[in-house]
Formats: structure tokens, sequence, C-alpha cells
């Protein structure tokens, strides 16, 4: 899922200048990393700045560029020879990482910025939002892909269920909490058993991240969401 920087208004300011955009995603990274605490979460690889490759990461998401597309042209430090595209796609892709732990923190750290710097005063009612959205997928073979519902057009499509918790302050909309699903269970969660028997498996520790995530695919939205609010 790509941004359009030309529709939002502060980014739209840069005139979609990639260096100002990475300055700013460095300040804010660096505004909101927690030291020890944030880098706590992921585990040491072979010297490489965590930090550092979460910045790469985030930047070539909001920019809409591949990974390899971004190593290639050495842009914003992710051509870095020494540690080479391998180390970008095994940290974004290991198993021990709790990315829903990895969002709570950054989402605290940033409401503690935001009641710090007095940009959250108002008397504007504070709440949960659940909302979801279609992540769309194109692979048959991916683990516990499935066909889902997108609402804005009303058509079935191969991918998966985004549900994502969000707290609104009255000002600013964080996001501490998300659950990836999939849909049509009824249905053979919409393909043939010949197409559900090539998705991609594997055994998981209990104890990995990975397979809490994992076990929740095929729960309701109405079991999840208040799940991620009592988090």
């Amino acid at each position: 899922m790509n941004v359009n920087l030309t529709q939002n208004n502060e980014l739209s300011k840069l005139n979609c200048e990639k260096q100002g955009l990475c300055d700013i995603v460095t300040k804010y990274l660096g505004a909101l990393k927690g030291g020890r605490q944030m880098s706590s979460l992921f585990p040491k690889r072979n010297g490489v700045p965590v930090m550092e490759t979460l910045r790469v990461l985030c930047m070539a998401k909001m920019l809409g560029d591949s990974l390899l597309k971004a190593y290639r042209q050495g842009f914003y430090g992710a051509g870095d020879a020494k540690r080479g595209k391998n180390s970008f796609y095994l940290f974004r892709s290991n198993p021990k990482i709790n990315w829903r732990e990895v969002m709570a923190r950054v989402a605290l750290r940033l409401k503690s910025f935001i009641i710090k710097n007095n940009m959250a005063e108002t008397k504007a009612p504070h709440c949960f939002i659940i909302d979801d959205t279609a992540i769309v997928k194109t692979g048959l073979k991916m683990e516990r892909a499935s066909k889902i519902h997108d609402h804005t057009d009303g058509r079935y499509k191969l991918g998966y269920k985004l549900l994502a918790c969000a707290y609104f302050d009255g000002k600013s909309t964080i996001c501490p909490d998300f659950a990836l699903l999939r849909e049509s269970k009824r249905n053979n969660y919409g393909l043939s058993d010949g197409q559900l028997e090539k998705q991609h498996s594997k055994e998981r520790d209990e104890k990995c991240p990975e397979h809490k995530r994992l076990s929740e695919t095929d729960a309701s939205k109405l079991s999840v969401a208040p799940d991620m609010v009592k988090r």
C-alpha cells in the first residue's frame, strides 16, 4: 500500500522531496525511539543499528519504493555496502520480533511526547477507534491468504483484512495495536481445496510472537477488538 504524498497537506510542503522526508523520519524516530527500551525489542544482528534499519524500512514504505530499488540507488543509507540488502529482508521477516509490542511502545512514546509538549490540550472526547482495511495481495500461495470483502468497492479480493485499533485524544490519532485476519471461512476462504493445500505453512514455537498473530487470523473482529482495547 503506497502513500500518496501529494494529498497530504504537511508533506506536500516538501514538494515530495525525498531528502526532506528522510530528515523528518530520522528526526521523529530519534525522538520516539526511547533509547534502550526500544532497541531491546529487536534481536541484535551483526552489529546492524536497529533504529537505522527501521528508519530505512519506514521511508521505503512511505515513499512507495521497493527495498531493492532503494538499495540499488543507495538511497537514504539503504545501499550501505557494509550491511547489504539481506539484513533488511531478514530484519523484516524475523519471527522473534514482536511487532505488536513495537507499535505499542511507539504509541506510548508518542503520547508522552504530545503531553510533554502540551499538544493535547482539548475538550474534545477521547476514544478508541476500531477500523478495518483490505490488504490486497496477488500470491495464492501466501500463508493464510483468503478472499476478503473490500468495502470501498464492494468486491471480493485476495489478501488479508487489517484490523487496527487507534486512540484519538481530540487532536491526534495514534495506532497502538493491530491484527491480520482472513475472511470467507464458511466458503473455504474463497479458495479451492487445491489452492489451500499449496499455501505456505510452517511450524512455529508457541512462545513466538508470530504464533500468537497466526492464531488470530481466523478469529472474528468482534472477539479481537476488545482484546486490543484491553491491551
